[in-house]
């Protein structure tokens, strides 16, 4: 487990709202409740929800259960396309850890892109049914998917 994974939600909030404000903004917790923190940012009443990571399903359970659409800030690990555009559409801001962040409530206007998220890079390794079965032919098992199969051990499938 990371050490991410490892703090609690609400606080995640929190820090990733702090992560999107410019230094100078002014940030209090006011009260936090079950899984929404009543923040105050300068002046300005906010409620934050954590929903996780942000996929769409994760955005249209918010909005069913949202009761005041127009002071709520959605936070999540990354926010995606779709999950976005439906948070638009209600008039509820978003941030995400990324540091991306899209809120227009009053006065406060945050529009930040974030920084981009490390693709995972492909693994080059083998994996062991490939190994057994480039094994196998170099041994002179014959090339066909049920001389392999009972070479190795392994089911059709890994042969194939």
């Amino acid at each position: 487990m990371s050490v991410l994974q490892t703090i609690e939600p609400k606080a995640r909030a929190v820090e990733a709202i702090r992560d999107a404000f410019p230094a100078g903004a002014s940030i209090k917790v006011k009260h936090a409740r079950r899984d929404v923190v009543d923040l105050e940012i300068n002046g300005h009443q906010i409620e934050i929800k954590w929903i996780g990571d942000g996929r769409l399903g994760d955005v249209r359970q918010l909005v069913r259960s949202a009761k005041r659409h127009k002071r709520l800030i959605a936070v999540a690990r990354w926010m995606t396309p779709g999950a976005r555009a439906l948070l638009a559409e209600h008039g509820i801001g978003w941030v995400d850890e990324t540091g991306a962040a899209e809120i227009a409530n009053g006065t406060i206007l945050v529009s930040r892109t974030g920084r981009a998220t490390r693709q995972k890079v492909p693994s080059l390794r083998w994996t062991s049914s490939v190994l057994a079965t480039a094994e196998a032919l170099m041994c002179d098992t014959p090339a066909t998917v049920s001389a392999v199969e009972a070479a190795t051990g392994l089911s059709a499938g890994s042969s194939t």
